[in-house]
C-alpha cells in the first residue's frame, strides 16, 4: 500500500482511466495475519508452488498459527501431492 496510501492513490487513477468512473477502495488491516484462515491458505499455497514440501509448509503454518493463540487448525490439502500420477486429499 506504501506509506500514506500512495499505492491506493495510484490504483484508482488507473482504474478511473480504464473505467471511467470514480473507484473507492476501502483497506482494512488484519491485525494478526496468521489467524486469519485465507491469509493462511495462500501461504502454503504459495509455499507449495515454490517446490517446498507440502508437509513441511502445513507443518510450518500450524507451528505460527497455535504459537500466534488460535485453539486449533485444521488443514486440507488436494491435488497431486509430490507430483503423484493420481490426486488425493490428506489432512
Amino acid at each position: 500500500i506504501g506509506k500514506g496510501g500512495q499505492e491506493v492513490d495510484k490504483l484508482k487513477e488507473e482504474l478511473k482511466k480504464i473505467t471511467d468512473k470514480d473507484i473507492q477502495i476501502n483497506i482494512f488491516e488484519v491485525k494478526r495475519p496468521e489467524l486469519d484462515a485465507v491469509i493462511v491458505a495462500n501461504n502454503i499455497a504459495r509455499q507449495v508452488e515454490g517446490k517446498i514440501a507440502y508437509r513441511r509448509a502445513i507443518k510450518m503454518a500450524i507451528a505460527n498459527t497455535m504459537r500466534m493463540g488460535a485453539e486449533g487448525i485444521k488443514v486440507l490439502i488436494s491435488g497431486r501431492l509430490n507430483g503423484a500420477e493420481m490426486a488425493r486429499s490428506e489432512m
